[in-house]
Formats: C-alpha cells, structure tokens, sequence
C-alpha cells in the first residue's frame, strides 16, 4: 500500500489472482484497479502466498490463491 492509498502487486497470475482482469505474470508492481471500483485501500495483510485488502467502505479483497 502507498501513500496515497494505492496498492501494487506483482508474481505469478496463473488463475488471475492478481485482480488485473488477466492472467498474465508480472514482474514488476502494477496498481491494482481499486479506483475503477471506486474504492481505494484502509489496510494491507501480507501472508506467505495470499495478500489481503480492507478498502475505506469496508469491502474486503484477497489476492493469491
């Protein structure tokens, strides 16, 4: 998570667990399209394989498999 309430990820995207709409790896961060929902992040809890999201109206989202 940035500054500015942003979130970035990267690895592999084999079943589209990245969220970016594609199932294509990445190696290097890309912003999650959080703002195209219209929401923008609170919190960020990182684990071995699975990265987690609390956005400001309370949604919850899980990246990783």
């Amino acid at each position: 998570m940035l500054g500015d309430a942003s979130v970035k990820c990267w690895g592999y995207n084999y079943y589209g667990q990245l969220g970016l709409g594609d199932t294509d790896d990445r190696n290097a961060p890309c912003q999650l399209p959080l703002e195209q929902a219209g929401e923008v992040a609170r919190a960020v809890s990182c684990a071995e394989n699975t990265t987690l999201i609390l956005t400001r109206s309370g949604r919850g989202l899980s990246c990783g498999p």
